[in-house]
């Protein structure tokens, strides 16, 4: 998603975890910081989730896991993570791709972010 501070636009990774139904609301769960998508703090998070029948989309932030390395080399004090969870949260809802079962309504995809 395109800053408007000059933010890089990168490609982002992320785990999807349906559930039995297909229109299930859905989270998107952020890992928090010096941490990734396979840290178990977010697997104990989306277990929980799932158990209560909510889809997970598990979002690696920029220069996290396989998320690809923005340009600065080091913590930018998240200055432009802001535009990944917004862009992750979009992704849940629209599914451009048709990988998560088709778009869903915006009262049903929820953002759970870890510190």
């Amino acid at each position: 998603k395109n800053g408007s501070h000059g933010q890089q636009v990168v490609n982002l990774s992320a785990w999807w975890l349906p559930v039995d139904d297909v229109m299930a609301p859905r989270i998107v769960l952020q890992h928090g910081n010096n941490v990734n998508n396979n840290d178990w703090t977010v697997h104990v998070a989306a277990y929980h989730l799932r158990s209560m029948g909510f889809a997970v989309l598990l979002t690696n932030l920029r220069d996290h896991g396989s998320s690809e390395d923005s340009n600065h080399a080091a913590m930018g004090w998240a200055w432009d993570y802001f535009l990944d969870v917004s862009a992750a949260w979009e992704y849940a809802v629209q599914d451009k791709d048709g990988l998560l079962g088709g778009p869903q309504q915006k009262r049903l995809v929820g953002m759970y972010g870890l510190s």
